[in-house]
This record gives structure tokens, C-alpha cells and sequence, in this order.
């Protein structure tokens, strides 16, 4: 709903960064796009007049809503276009570090270059849980050694700052484990290597 109340709208634009930061399909939603078209539109028209962070972080919503949108097949552009422009607006934007280190993964690219964003997102101050959740979802839906022995490293590194690990990030590393260390020697001592 369009309103002239500049209150009004920064919540709107709020609530709909949010609803796309827990997009997640439903009952009653059976694609992304569901969710997405609810929300591009306010976002849309919020970034031609943001500045600083708060575009930023538009940009950054509206690179998750093409993904969330690609997962539909209806997505037109890829999404690391718009988080690199909001990275040239605010470069410690943890959301566009936090989707940029999602995309590069869900890209199959180098768990080194994705470890870099996702550590400038947890260190810049605001949105960690998010960054935290998002690192957490590439890393499990990325099945390959090296991607295993981040998650472990990333779940120690948690441990270690007091943050809890979800049950299901518990499961994943449970089944490596299970998986790994029995299977043979060398695979092992790599998986054991990613722990102190």
C-alpha cells in the first residue's frame, strides 16, 4: 500500500527484508515467488530514495528475492549484481556479505572465498544471526569434503563464542561423523584436521 507517512514505509520496507530473510515455502505458499512478489515492489520503490546502509540493504533484499525467485525458475537476473552494488554503497553491508558467501556456494565456488564474505558479515556489527543462519544453510546444502570440514570448523568457532547450534546443524555434523570416520583412515584424519 503506498502512504506518504515516512514511518509507515521505512516498516513496511522492514517487514518485507524480513519476511524474505525467513522465506521459507508453506502450506500456503507452494513457490518463493509467493512470498517475494508481496514484497519486491515496496523495496522496489524504497531504493530510489534510500541512502547509505538502509540502500544497502534494499539492494541486498531485493539480490535474495531474484534467488528466492530462481528457486521458481522465474528469476530474470542473477542476484550477486545487486549485492555487489550494495557493497559499492556500504562494504561491511552484512546481508550482501552473508548472500554473496550463499551464492558463491550454491555457485560451487571456493569455500575459502565464501569463508572470507561470511566473515565480513559476522564481523560487521549488525544481522550475525542472520549471517550466521545463512552461512550455516550454504554449507549444508554444498555436499562436498571441503564444505563438511568448514561446517565442522564453523560449528566449533560458534561453540567457542557461546552460540547455540541448531538441531539440525547438530544432525548434519552427527552424520558426518557417523559417515566419515569409519569409512577410512585418511578421510578421517582430514575431517579430525578441521578441529583443533
Amino acid at each position: 500500500t503506498k502512504t506518504g507517512r515516512p514511518d509507515i514505509r521505512a516498516a513496511q520496507q522492514s517487514l518485507g527484508m524480513a519476511w524474505l530473510e525467513d522465506a521459507r515455502l508453506s502450506g500456503e505458499q507452494h513457490k518463493f515467488s509467493d512470498i517475494t512478489g508481496k514484497v519486491v515492489a515496496v523495496l522496489d520503490r524504497a531504493v530510489s530514495t534510500a541512502t547509505g546502509s538502509r540502500k544497502a540493504d534494499l539492494l541486498a533484499h531485493l539480490g535474495w528475492a531474484e534467488f528466492l525467485r530462481s528457486r521458481d525458475g522465474v528469476s530474470t537476473s542473477p542476484p550477486d549484481d545487486l549485492y555487489r552494488r550494495a557493497l559499492a554503497i556500504d562494504a561491511r553491508n552484512p546481508y550482501a556479505h552473508a548472500m554473496l558467501g550463499h551464492w558463491i556456494l550454491w555457485n560451487g565456488g571456493r569455500i575459502t572465498d565464501a569463508r572470507q564474505e561470511f566473515s565480513q558479515a559476522l564481523n560487521a556489527g549488525r544481522a550475525h544471526d542472520f549471517a550466521r543462519q545463512l552461512q550455516l544453510a550454504a554449507l549444508q546444502n554444498t555436499h562436498t569434503d571441503d564444505a563438511e570440514a568448514e561446517l565442522i570448523r564453523t560449528a566449533n568457532d560458534m561453540r567457542k563464542a557461546n552460540e547455540p547450534v541448531d538441531s539440525r546443524t547438530l544432525g548434519r555434523i552427527w552424520a558426518i561423523y557417523y559417515f566419515r570416520l569409519g569409512s577410512n583412515a585418511r578421510e578421517s584424519e582430514r575431517l579430525l584436521a578441521a578441529l583443533p
